[in-house]
């Protein structure tokens, strides 16, 4: 599946303009307005303050265009653009990239937080280790209520630690900009971008850390699974069928992680747990 026609690479510096260190990228679609209000707030809180954020609004309704388009008047480091029909997550961050002029590329879904020191720390480590391509972090998982749990993730992720799930959270996730010039982007699917995407890096020799710090508050609800459309878990499984066979871990063994996400999508939630638990996730 061929990528959307975007280029990230030559970004044009104005000499009478400020090249931001970091650009966050973010999509947005028929946000819950509180949500957005305080995922905004949080980089607006951070320490790091040469930032520029681009929220891409993909065809949201008129009501929610007018809410996210009003952000720009709220901080002058805040761009909004709008994509001409829904397009996807893959997509709006692809269009954000093109836009962006940050030195430092980093991911923020709507609906989560930041903790204020979380740019400036990211930061400071790409500055310190040169090898490393992207950096990412633990996270607390919140919902209405407030924190309820966290995630943690490997703190240096190798080729089969993709087989049970994507050892990065994609959202709390900054990057280098030349993984997206040297890449081109996420591809556009339906859902798994980031997990193809890190896959994808990593058969190429790029190579990821995980902050063991919770820099991050992840909005997911305890006890209860997404559903999705059985196309999506079909989409899933070719995703770990070629990323597994790029990382070169795909064996009899982890084929059943290959036909996970269609065994999940066939059976009850208590049948999930449990193949949750028997899985690791």
């Amino acid at each position: 599946m061929k990528n959307d026609s975007v280029t990230f690479a030559n970004v044009k510096e104005n000499p009478k303009k400020h090249r931001p260190l970091v650009s966050i990228i973010m999509s947005a679609y028929n946000p819950v307005p509180h949500f957005l209000k305080r995922a905004v707030d949080s980089l607006i809180n951070q320490t790091l303050e040469d930032w520029e954020l681009l929220i891409c609004d993909d065809h949201s309704g008129l009501k929610y265009s007018n809410f996210i388009k009003s952000f720009e008047s709220l901080d002058p480091r805040i761009k909004v653009i709008r994509n001409r029909v829904n397009s996807g997550l893959a997509v709006s961050l692809n269009k954000c990239v093109a836009h962006s002029c940050g030195i430092y590329i980093a991911r923020m879904d709507d609906d989560d937080l930041s903790m204020p020191d979380r740019l400036e720390k990211q930061v400071r480590f790409l500055e310190d280790h040169d090898s490393i391509s992207w950096v990412g972090c633990n996270a607390g998982l919140m919902d209405d209520n407030g924190k309820w749990g966290d995630r943690k993730v490997p703190e240096c992720p190798e080729a089969r630690d993709f087989l049970k799930y994507c050892p990065y959270i994609h959202p709390s996730v900054m990057f280098r900009r030349k993984v997206f010039e040297e890449n081109g982007g996420y591809k556009k699917l339906r859902r798994g971008e980031d997990y193809e995407f890190f896959m994808r890096l990593h058969s190429k020799g790029y190579r990821g850390y995980n902050m063991q710090e919770e820099l991050f508050l992840y909005r997911e609800a305890p006890h209860t699974s997404r559903r999705r459309g059985y196309y999506y878990q079909i989409e899933e499984a070719g995703i770990r069928l070629r990323g597994f066979r790029d990382l070169d871990v795909l064996s009899l063994t982890s084929s059943v992680y290959v036909i996970k996400p269609i065994i999940t999508g066939l059976i009850s939630y208590r049948q999930r747990v449990k193949l949750k638990r028997i899985l690791g996730r």
